[in-house]
């Protein structure tokens, strides 16, 4: 997804003979339930002459929720989420335009997972975050996606959603003179005219501060001191009780 957002940001268009490739696909690398993003990662992309868009733009890129690492591997994306965030202006970042959700137009309702990820986001950014969320569809075509019903019937707040199929984005092109070239190209619009319409929007939200995501951090770290405490001292009461015990037979 972040490849198909550097190209339409740059206003690479469907009969260009180059794409730019920010992020190298690793699928053959890594299996296809691990995540292909295995860390946090922040791209700026500064305007130029010829963007879609009239201001730079900065994508945090996430690992995925939900892989083979499980609700633990979930719990610490959603720590890191909050650590890298709560930096603030240190780390270049004092504020979110928007969150861009990505889900798959042909699921019927949505996952445990999904919903864990909408959950986290509200906990590390507030209620009113709902105003600054972005449905990213992807495997879209031109019907309206089963998914976006799912999102209705789960009550998720959202701003808008837009649809896009990626696969055509580093398809090599025929000129158009088989059936599957102009699938390609008609999927090449149908992102070109979803990214242009978030870049539009995009520009219109309600910037949300980090800073509730950093007193979230802060308030999760000294419940997590605090339980440890108790659990050490749990220990060592059983091991004084062990011992005593052990001594008086």
């Amino acid at each position: 997804m972040v490849n198909a957002f550097v190209n339409h940001f740059y206003g690479v268009e469907w009969e260009d003979p180059f794409r730019l490739v920010l992020i190298p696909d690793t699928e053959s690398i890594k299996p296809k339930a691990q995540s292909q993003t295995s860390r946090i990662t922040a791209y700026t992309l500064p305007w130029q002459e010829g963007c879609q868009a009239s201001y730079n733009l900065t994508i945090v890129d996430t690992p995925g929720f939900g892989d083979t690492k499980g609700l633990m591997g979930d719990k610490s994306i959603t720590t890191q989420l909050q650590k890298f965030f709560s930096q603030g202006q240190k780390g270049g970042m004092d504020h979110l335009d928007g969150i861009g959700f990505v889900l798959q137009a042909s699921n019927a309702r949505l996952t445990p997972t999904e919903k864990y990820i909408l959950d986290s986001i509200q906990s590390a950014f507030g209620k009113n975050v709902g105003n600054n969320i972005f449905l990213m569809i992807t495997f879209a075509d031109s019907k309206s996606p089963p998914v976006l019903e799912a999102v209705k019937e789960g009550n998720i707040p959202f701003v808008g959603y837009f649809r896009f199929n990626n696969s055509a984005l580093f398809t090599p092109k025929n000129n158009g003179k088989d059936e599957d070239s102009r699938f390609d190209a008609m999927f090449w619009t149908l992102g070109a005219r979803s990214f242009s319409t978030f870049f539009a929007k995009f520009q219109e939200t309600q910037a949300v501060s980090l800073q509730m995501s950093k007193d979230v951090l802060k308030e999760r770290q000294a419940l997590e001191a605090t339980i440890q405490g108790i659990q050490n001292r749990i220990q060592e009461g059983q091991y004084t009780i062990h011992v005593f015990s052990y001594l008086t037979g």
